[in-house]
């Protein structure tokens, strides 16, 4: 049975989770924790130098890195309708680059906002960890994460500004409809996906503890875009699981 390495909050886990969703693909999910587990997702992968990122799915021998991938693979052995119509595979190629930039933003401004928050730190480090040990072991993660995705903790304007043109594209693109494109495709899912740093969706789909979810939501864009979380919203409940 395929492998599915992923962050369960993620939103480039959720993009690959919903894409073998979509498919049907049965498929066995497996928890990664940032840090902790990337040693052995070296091994697996056999790559021991350079950057290894989840999701990850695993197919026999065969390991296949980064959401885009996974959603092209499982499009062609799946049994779902096209998440990539021939017609408009650029378009959704597009999309997937403006939900990266968003995603990117929203990391990096949901992470400098948890880095300040004890009660988030906390809820961030798995429950086998004994209490008190929880809010260190939460600010080594957070570091980890700066230092491994070279985050600027400092421009908070510029990130936010970053995920403002993506979501400024996204609310035009989707006025009016329920679809990025004429259907229901991948660029949905990308971009659905990248509003979880921003304005995350609800315990329903993937539950968050609740100083976590403050942390990920920023106030600032869900007031300025306040079409978009019904327009996600309105997405899953159409679509996430279907196939």
């Amino acid at each position: 049975m395929p492998r599915l390495v992923a962050i369960h909050y993620s939103p480039w886990s959720e993009k690959a989770r919903w894409a073998l969703d979509h498919h049907a693909i049965n498929y066995r999910e497996v928890a990664y924790l940032p840090m902790l587990g990337t040693p052995l997702l070296r091994l697996q992968m056999r790559r021991l130098t350079g950057k290894v990122t989840v999701p990850v799915l695993f197919i026999d021998d065969q390991a296949i890195a980064d959401s885009y991938e996974i959603a092209r693979y499982v499009d062609r052995v799946g049994m779902g309708t096209p998440l990539f119509p021939v017609d408009a595979a650029q378009e959704v190629a597009r999309w997937n680059a403006l939900s990266e930039q968003a995603c990117h933003a929203g990391r990096a401004l949901a992470t400098t906002r948890t880095a300040t928050d004890d009660e988030a730190l906390q809820e961030a480090v798995p429950s086998q960890i004994p209490w008190p040990l929880r809010g260190t072991m939460g600010k080594v993660g957070v570091r980890y994460l700066v230092n491994k995705y070279a985050l600027n903790e400092t421009d908070e304007n510029g990130h936010r500004q970053s995920a403002r043109e993506v979501l400024q594209a996204l609310d035009q693109a989707v006025e009016g409809r329920d679809t990025v494109l004429d259907q229901f495709s991948f660029a949905d899912i990308a971009m659905a996906a990248a509003l979880q740093l921003l304005w995350p969706v609800s315990d329903d789909h993937i539950r968050l503890g609740r100083h976590t979810r403050r942390c990920f939501t920023d106030e600032t864009l869900v007031a300025e875009f306040p079409n978009l979380g019904p327009w996600r919203d309105r997405l899953y409940a159409n679509h996430r699981g279907r196939f």
